[in-house]
């Protein structure tokens, strides 16, 4: 598989799950919100920088990796209190950008916010891949990013991730490494749903807006149905892509669903006879893979799909694991995995090493794992709790088993 097919496809994981990588490559005197001055952008100078409600923003421009073009926008901050009892405190700066409607002399009073996934992306980040799906409600609307606290530009909490085959144990120490470390400029009693909530609202009456419309993705759509909860009568309407129900705990249902999504994407290649007769049963293919790599993890040597430099590790049942899941996200990516359990299976197993650590770099600038972590162990830290204690969890005898719940519980 050639470098350049290896860095497509990384890349198209990374589009349909977690968000879209911000490109962004700021220099000094350029914009500090997540967005590029006009200056380094090297472009057409958007709009004057001009104010709505009490808030004046500044023009900028976001990157966006996959367009010939970077999105004209305005950006600004908001200082809020981290903590909300004590207001004279350390504050947060929210960062935000405004996509003001295209349609300038018939702009409906109330905005979009687009809400990030995760948790852990920034909104900043996430939308410039999204925003061909706003065309037409960008005509009469403009659309508010506001980076989650702990996110993005908004004092992101984020830290390097853990080993694609750490223990639990190994997972609760990199909690303490990365808690402690964040403690230092953080209190990460903040930075959680309702938090975020909050400071939604407070963007909201900034703006000078008397109601909004919500789309959110993914754990997105856990931040709209707690602020539509909270303040119903700002809350014109809510759109949730990818539903997280508040009554579910982030984690607990991705082993089986994983299992469910594989076994309709390998079914397809099942029923293709061409497809039977080359790669047979894509599940058994898959099964027989990690039996191998459990018992002897072969010494890969493989090229670095970012910097292409040549490197040489083992491959962990882990980096698999990761990478079917992450792929599982995306129909387009999930049809390519047969063929590489396939060629693995024969002994080439450099592809799926590269691509499991190109996306796992990725994934790890993309979402901050500090506020992560202060989400999910807040909001469901008991419950992941109670199924290591014993509860019947969804994971049992599927591929991702429980490992994923055991890790977050550790690390909480």
């Amino acid at each position: 598989m050639s470098r350049k097919i290896r860095v497509i496809l990384a890349l198209l994981i990374v589009l349909g799950l977690l968000g879209y990588r911000y490109l962004s490559h700021r220099v000094e005197g350029g914009s500090a919100t997540g967005g590029r001055s006009d200056a380094t952008a090297g472009k057409t100078p958007a709009a004057p920088a001009t104010r709505l409600g009490s808030l004046a923003f500044k023009a900028c421009s976001l990157d966006s990796p996959f367009a010939t073009e970077a999105i004209e926008a305005q950006c600004t901050t908001l200082p809020v209190a981290e903590n909300p009892a004590a207001p004279g405190g350390r504050k947060i700066a929210l960062n935000i950008a405004w996509l003001p409607a295209t349609n300038d002399a018939e702009v409906e009073p109330d905005p979009i916010f687009f809400l990030a996934g995760g948790p852990g992306q920034a909104a900043v980040a996430t939308y410039p891949q999204l925003d061909p799906a706003f065309k037409e409600a960008r005509k009469h609307r403009h659309v508010i990013l506001v980076d989650q606290r702990g996110t993005g530009e908004s004092n992101s909490l984020n830290c390097k991730a853990g080993d694609d085959d750490a223990t639990p144990a190994l997972a609760a120490q990199q909690a303490r490494t990365c808690r402690d470390s964040l403690g230092k400029r953080a209190d990460l009693r903040f930075y959680t749903t309702t938090d975020a909530v909050r400071d939604l609202d407070t963007v909201r009456k900034a703006i000078g807006a008397a109601t909004i419309n919500l789309v959110g993705v993914s754990y997105g759509t856990r931040v709209a149905q707690q602020y539509a909860m909270r303040h119903p009568a700002t809350t014109r309407s809510i759109v949730l892509d990818s539903v997280a129900p508040n009554a579910l705990y982030l984690g607990g249902v991705f082993a089986r669903n994983l299992d469910d999504a594989l076994a309709l994407q390998f079914g397809r290649c099942s029923k293709d006879a061409a497809c039977k007769s080359k790669l047979g049963d894509p599940r058994t293919q898959l099964d027989t893979l990690l039996a191998t790599l459990r018992t002897d993890p072969p010494m890969v040597s493989y090229r670095d799909g970012t910097t292409g430099v040549m490197r040489e590790e083992r491959l962990q049942p882990g980096h698999v694991i990761g990478l079917v899941r992450m792929y599982a996200y995306m129909p387009m990516a999930a049809s390519l995995l047969p063929i590489m359990v396939d060629d693995a299976n024969r002994g080439h197993y450099e592809g799926l090493m590269a691509l499991s650590k190109m996306l796992a770099s990725e994934l790890e600038e993309a979402m901050a794992m500090g506020m992560q972590l202060s989400v999910l162990c807040t909001e469901d830290g008991a419950q992941l709790r109670a199924g290591v204690e014993g509860t019947p969890s969804d994971g049992a005898n599927t591929l991702l088993g429980n490992d994923l719940v055991d890790y977050l519980a550790a690390q909480c």
